[in-house]
């Protein structure tokens, strides 16, 4: 077991520990396109998803949690793109998936080997994030949701209670995450160190002034990396 400079990690959920949902969207969207009078391409489908969006603007008074936005998101799609499709019937499968998501394969080594206090910090709903972690069997009790902060990262909410929960300085806090705005942005805004897991060989952003301290493929190679510090 790997002794590391950290004294706790925060740990995004789906993306990084488990698969996102990309396979169950992409049937989504080419449903809706398939559907549409307006004969759209799939790009352009899945441009006007609003679900993002929805997203960021839903804290505090205004929170709506995942599985409504979604649905609010769908019916958006739905009445731009001329479909009778339904909205509630859509997004079954992705509610489904999230409750019981697959785990990439290093997931279960990485949470056996990082030796240190972990919370979970996922922009999810806490029905699904307990049943996703159930699913694959994880011993993860120390949990902070959108749901239960009434916000979603990169707002700071989030990053805070986890904070508080752990109750460890910031400079010996390491937030791992997948997704480069909530992940990336989030956890520098709050001052805490970051380890980007870029699955996709994506790009940093031009337009961003911001390093991650780690970029790696998998937790995997996080892990190797951690072990050398």
């Amino acid at each position: 077991m790997t002794q590391l400079k950290y004294a706790c990690i925060l740990l995004d959920f789906y993306g990084t520990l488990v698969e996102e949902d990309d396979a169950v969207i992409r049937r989504i969207v080419d449903e809706i396109a398939r559907e549409s009078l307006q004969r759209p391409s799939r790009a352009e489908v899945a441009k006007a998803w609003r679900f993002a969006d929805l997203c960021a603007s839903a804290f505090g008074d205004t929170f709506r949690t995942q599985r409504e936005l979604e649905i609010a998101s769908l019916s958006e799609l739905i009445t731009e793109f001329s479909c009778t499709l339904d909205a509630e019937r859509l997004s079954q499968e992705l509610f489904a998936y999230w409750s019981q998501p697959k785990a990439f394969s290093e997931s279960d080594r990485f949470l056996q080997d990082v030796g240190v206090p972990v919370c979970v910090v996922s922009n999810a709903d806490d029905k699904d994030l307990e049943s996703a972690i159930a699913h694959n069997g994880w011993g993860l009790d120390t949990l902070v949701t959108s749901e239960c902060c009434r916000s979603y990262k990169p707002r700071p909410e989030m990053f805070e209670k986890a904070l508080n929960l752990m109750g460890v300085p910031r400079e010996q806090v390491l937030h791992v995450g997948d997704s480069w705005s909530p992940d990336v942005v989030g956890a520098f805004g709050f001052g805490v160190d970051i380890a980007w897991v870029n699955r996709k060989g994506r790009t940093i952003p031009a337009s961003s002034d911001r390093t991650p301290h780690y970029v790696v493929p998998n937790l995997a190679e996080l892990m190797a990396q951690l072990d050398q510090t």
